[in-house]
């Protein structure tokens, strides 16, 4: 692969950007992307493309295979003996190319390895699904008898670009699912819906690199189910059972049939449109005159009608890709009839005779077509009517020029939505070749700008936990047959839907699946810099062509106020970090004494007590892996998820933080009951046999319940939502109602116990024998001083200040990393350090002569107790 720099802006009051092509120099299928660092050296990384030169012609299988090799042969021959190996696999399959593309696994004789065959495909049939299954079985066929004749193990044998055509049983009903590209959501041959009106659907799962696998049905057939006439229709239609007049019609009388009576449409509906518009362009781009592709006001009135669907079927159906399938769609027929009437329009809005320009306006669409080559018109503003319509009849349409300034625009009185690309930007956008000729000079008399606005975002369904929420109007830019990353930004004007104190983002939708759940479509803020907001308007500049709308942050509530606060976040991960370095280092130390002395371990205190320094060291410890370690997260798009193969991870890390953190609060109960019973009730108190084990049982017993339930309900809980959050905040744990029941009720309900437990400890060692308040005295106030700092860091009250963080003073969040992460320091310091029967045990150690006077000490000390 080559990489081409084409042009490079440096502009003061724009984004530095360089824009690269790739120019593939292998004729083989494969990955490419980019990798490389901004000015600040922040690691970015673009997105990865599967790109397959030789298209239908060639086909790759990922192959994973065991093959014995003895260790010693292998070292300082590996490369000469896997080069032998892809040649006798390239023989034997008879093989385009054979690549080694991981090592799986190894012993001291064998070797798992990761292949790529690069296979011939004879395309005998016009079906493509049933010409790569036929090389399928052919490949499998060979593996199985040919591969144990060399002593290669057959492991698993899969497309590395599709799942291939299969069947399921679902009540008696036989399904057939057809080839589906990896990470595609497809629903069966058969007419078989859901409940709740969804058909039945299956992902393909997998990767170009391991090869793909059809995940399991989700959804069962409903037997009982009676098709309304539309949905008959659009199944029909979908699966070539309606005469060829009604396709060659589809876009005009079919459409007007289906979206008639919105109310009636269900979620199969839906998918089935998304199909059935898929199925029109594949014949358009084809036999573009055997289509009625009707006019700009019909396409509007069909996106019109979409948006006014009820918006829960809209969000169901889109778990099948179906709203994002029928915008693009659309957008491709819209681009068809702009290419259409290029020079002679079917329905022009004309200002005057030579002003080309067409213009379609509906309540929840306006669709306009310009041609700046002909009339210098790139862009449009959207001006709301004095009337207050909510809807888009009554409002004003003002094109806008190429060598429009924003202060014009700017200046525009009750301004709703506005967007233009400036002369700068279309005098360097590139065209889409097969072949770059970065010398070529733009033609920008095959120009035209296509621009749509959205009422709202009912088409743009976003099913991950939202992070952001669209607060303007949508507005889409396109110009057909030109690159769609931009070398200058594009201004955005977006005038606020409501007030709001919350952080503003400039987005724009990404049509590509989200995170690691293939969840389809996002808003995603990469590539849109927020320039400037005053009077209700926002201004944001893009540098790509897409759809935009302006955001505000919900996923962190972050308000505005809040960004003074981001500076504290380093200095509170260093305190963190070393009182917990601190911490855990007292806390080694009091398990060294434990083992160097014996008679100190055999102590019912000293038992408590390391149970206790146990618990409290383990949530240390996994929060310093979370602090030092994200490599459970990635970075897609500026948004931080957890990598799909290391979900599992994830959920087991997550539950052992949350069993530790439950267990450290449960010993420190236990430690407030027994300081409780040594202070107040001090005589007639009787020790229950066993107590160690009861207490063992109960204080890490416990806080398995509400970690099982977690699991057992929702195990999911336990991975991150995607946000754009710093590295400190990634962490697995419970969020939601679960981080309620199950963190914050228990935690409260033990701080609330141990507080009342502190006020009884503190006034009973306050009175004297005869119960009533002892006199002042320096010694006396010393000791009890002493004993109230350390009760308070033993019963875990240091989390009073962890609660009162939530606050927007930043000094509980000081105290309560200072504090709380010191836990385990201070026991040490104070059993250990301070006791002066354990720090006898540690200077006999160290000087024996001084052993005779240190044990008539300790015997003394024993006798006197």
């Amino acid at each position: 692969m080559n990489l081409e720099q084409y042009n490079l802006i440096t502009d003061p009051v724009s984004t530095e950007k360089v824009v690269y092509e790739i120019d593939i120099i292998t004729d083989r299928a494969a990955q490419y992307w980019c990798e490389g660092h901004t000015a600040n050296f922040s690691f970015i990384q673009s997105n990865i493309i599967t790109v397959n030169p030789q298209g239908d012609e060639v086909h790759v299988f990922s192959l994973t295979i065991t093959v014995y090799f003895c260790l010693d042969d292998f070292e300082g021959n590996g490369e000469i003996i896997v080069s032998e190996l892809c040649s006798n696999l390239t023989d034997i399959f008879k093989a385009k190319k054979v690549i080694l593309m991981a090592y799986l696994n190894y012993s001291s004789n064998y070797f798992t390895l990761l292949l790529h065959l690069h296979i011939a495909v004879d395309n005998i049939y016009e079906d493509k699904a049933r010409n790569i299954e036929k090389i399928y079985n052919a490949t499998l066929h060979i593996a199985e008898t040919e591969l144990p004749k060399y002593n290669y193990i057959l492991l698993s044998l899969a497309s590395s670009m599709y799942c291939l055509p299969t069947t399921s049983i679902d009540k008696s009903i036989k399904l057939n699912w057809d080839l589906t590209p990896i990470g595609h959501i497809v629903a069966p041959k058969q007419f078989c819906l859901q409940e709740n009106g969804l058909p039945v659907k299956r992902l393909c799962n997998g990767t170009y690199m391991t090869g793909s696998f059809w995940g399991n049905v989700e959804g069962n057939c409903n037997l009982n189910y009676q098709p309304s006439d539309t949905t008959t229709f659009l199944y029909r239609f979908v699966t070539g059972q309606v005469p060829e007049n009604y396709t060659s019609r589809f876009l005009t009388d079919g459409l007007g049939f289906v979206l008639r009576d919105v109310d009636i449409i269900i979620p199969a509906d839906i998918y089935y449109l998304s199909m059935s518009l898929q199925h029109i362009l594949s014949i358009a781009q084809g036999n573009l005159t055997s289509i009625d592709m009707g006019n700009i006001e019909n396409i509007a009135w069909v996106m019109d009608r979409v948006m006014v669907l009820n918006n829960n079927y809209l969000r169901l159906a889109q778990t099948l890709n179906s709203t994002n399938v029928i915008l693009d769609s659309l957008n491709n027929i819209i681009e068809i009839l702009a290419h259409k009437d290029e020079k002679i329009g079917n329905y022009y809005h004309c200002m005057d005779d030579d002003f080309d320009y067409q213009l379609a306006i509906q309540p929840q669409f306006i669709l306009q077509i310009s041609y700046p080559s002909i009339n210098n018109v790139s862009g449009i503003a959207v001006i709301k009517s004095v009337t207050d319509n909510d809807f888009f009849m009554g409002v004003e349409i003002r094109p806008l020029y190429k060598n429009t300034s924003l202060e014009e625009v700017m200046s525009i009185e009750n301004l709703e939505i506005a967007t233009w690309i400036p002369d700068a930007v279309l005098s360097s956008v590139k065209k889409i070749e097969n072949e770059c000729d970065s010398e070529k000079s733009v033609d920008e008399s095959n120009m035209h700008v296509i621009i749509s606005v959205f009422h709202n975002d009912a088409i743009f369904q976003e099913l991950e936990t939202n992070l952001y929420h669209v607060n303007s109007r949508i507005i889409g830019i396109s110009l057909p047959g030109f690159l769609t990353n931009l070398i200058r930004p594009i201004p955005l004007i977006y005038r606020d839907l409501n007030p709001t104190s919350s952080e503003k983002f400039c987005g724009f939708w990404n049509f590509q699946p989200h995170s690691v759940g293939n969840v389809p479509g996002y808003w995603s803020n990469r590539g849109c810099n927020l320039k400037k907001s005053e009077k209700g308007l926002t201004v944001c500049e893009c540098d790509h062509l897409t759809h935009f709308g302006q955001l505000f942050n919900i996923g962190r509530n972050k308000n505005r106020t809040d960004s003074a606060a981001d500076k504290h976040t380093k200095p509170l991960n260093i305190i963190s970090l070393v009182g917990s370095f601190l911490s855990l280092l007292g806390i080694m130390g009091i398990w060294i004494t434990a083992s160097v002395f014996h008679i100190w371990r055999k102590k019912a205190s000293t038992k408590v007590l390391l149970h206790l320094s146990t618990s409290i060291a383990l949530p240390l410890i996994f929060m310093t892996v979370f602090n030092l370690d994200n490599t459970l997260f990635v970075k897609v798009n500026d948004i931080f998820i957890v990598s799909k193969e290391l979900r599992t991870v994830c959920i087991s890390l997550g539950a052992l933080l949350h069993y530790s953190v439950l267990a450290s609060f449960m010993w420190m109960l236990i430690t407030a009951v027994l300081q409780f019973i040594r202070y107040v009730k001090v005589l007639g108190v009787y020790r229950p046999s066993r107590f160690m084990i009861k207490f063992t049982l109960v204080g890490w017993g416990t806080p398995i319940i509400p970690v099982m339930i977690v699991l057992a309900l929702d195990r999911e809980n336990y991975v991150p939502n995607a946000s754009l959050g710093e590295s400190n905040s990634l962490i697995c744990y419970p969020s939601g109602f679960y981080l309620i029941i199950s963190v914050v009720v228990p935690i409260c309900m033990i701080l609330a116990v141990n507080i009342t437990l502190f006020v009884l400890v503190i006034y009973a060692i306050s009175k004297g024998p005869d119960g009533k308040i002892r006199r002042a005295d320096i010694d006396l106030i010393g000791a009890q001083l002493r004993l109230s700092i350390f009760l308070f860091f033993l019963l875990g009250l240091t989390w009073i200040f962890g609660v009162l963080s939530f606050t927007s003073n930043p000094l509980w969040s000081y105290l309560f990393c200072l504090t709380s992460t010191m836990q385990g320091f201070v026991l040490f310091v104070y059993f250990i350090i301070c006791d002066a029967q354990t720090r006898n045990l540690w200077i006999t150690l160290m000087k024996p002569q001084f052993q005779p006077e240190s044990s008539r000490k300790s015997i003394s000390s024993i006798s006197n107790n």
